[in-house]
């Protein structure tokens, strides 16, 4: 779905005398033998750096929109270690960089490298035991980091607490829906016949949420293929991009993971291991998923300054 989607962030040009300062200054003593930005991802700057000691390999990830993300995902990917296969952060920092004709202070992570490739990518590589291995290997992912009870629906900061809790799941899905529905970018990109559809819809389904309230978990929050990494074997070698978490229903994950339609042995061998891990499917959880993720699909759509794409 988002193979041919445009960036938002134009990538700003990172030179090699930068680089080597910053991981300097952070007290990185290898030295740099060379950095190649990354594919991928629509909002920051990832580039790969080889190094002259261990680890050889590390990511680079520069954070061109949200301050506060940095400190957030660094604060996750401690919280996590142990309990999924993530990056770990190596130091931290910040350096200038112009974005936008805008100089300022961008702060920056130095990740482990996770080897292997994104799910999207081997799905058709891989035979039905590999598919099989991987939808395993995320279900129980998800399951473990979704064992991680939280108090409250809402936005995380960066000592991973919700300093402004949202209060009704149905009220806040209702709510944030109809608002994008009412007026902004949305409006003007959906026909006015669909635009009347999607608003019945979400005035018809907003209550099908209210067995999810008060059941609240840490959530991955961009949890798609293309943030899956596995091995050829098919087995998880970690999950990226952590940034967006928050506090939620689990659902909200998987409505994300089955966005698109899989292959069928991954997508049964995925929901295995989720309940075999100790993860929740209640009644109706698929559709419930789906509903979850209408808040995502439409957000999209109201992004000022969304390309065409």
């Amino acid at each position: 779905m988002e193979a041919n989607w445009q960036r938002r962030i134009e990538l700003p040009a990172l030179e090699r005398g930068a680089l080597e300062g910053a991981l300097r200054a952070a007290g990185v003593t290898a030295g740099l033998r060379t950095y190649t930005p990354l594919p991928g991802g629509l909002v920051n700057l990832n580039v790969a750096v080889a190094l002259t000691t261990s680890p050889s390999a590390a990511v680079f990830r520069v954070y061109l929109r949200d301050r506060e993300a940095a400190a957030k995902e660094a604060a996750l990917l401690a919280h996590v270690r142990g309990l999924v296969r993530a990056p770990e952060v190596l130091a931290k920092g910040e350096l200038e960089l112009c974005v936008a004709g805008e100089p300022a202070d961008r702060p920056w992570l130095l990740l482990s490298w996770v080897p292997g490739r994104a799910l999207s990518d081997p799905f058709g590589a891989l035979d039905e035991d590999g598919l099989r291995r991987a939808g395993y290997s995320v279900g129980e992912a998800l399951a473990r980091l979704h064992a991680c009870a939280t108090p409250d629906l809402g936005f995380l900061d960066a000592s991973l607490d919700v300093p402004s809790p949202m209060g009704s799941l149905c009220e806040t899905w209702r709510h944030y829906l109809g608002g994008l529905l009412r007026e902004g970018p949305a409006v003007e990109r959906l026909d006015a016949t669909r635009r009347r559809a999607l608003q019945a819809y979400v005035l018809q389904h907003a209550d099908e949420l209210e067995p999810l309230e008060g059941r609240w978990s840490l959530l991955h929050a961009d949890c798609k293929p293309t943030n899956v990494f596995v091995d050829d074997s098919g087995a998880l070698t970690g999950l990226l991009d952590w940034e967006f978490a928050w506090s939620g229903p689990p659902l909200f994950d998987l409505g994300q993971m089955l966005r698109t339609p899989l292959p069928a042995p991954y997508e049964a061998a995925l929901l295995e291991g989720y309940r075999e891990e100790g993860g929740l499917l209640p009644a109706g959880w698929r559709h419930a998923a789906h509903l979850l993720d209408l808040m995502n699909l439409i957000g999209f759509l109201a992004q000022e300054g969304a390309g065409a794409r």
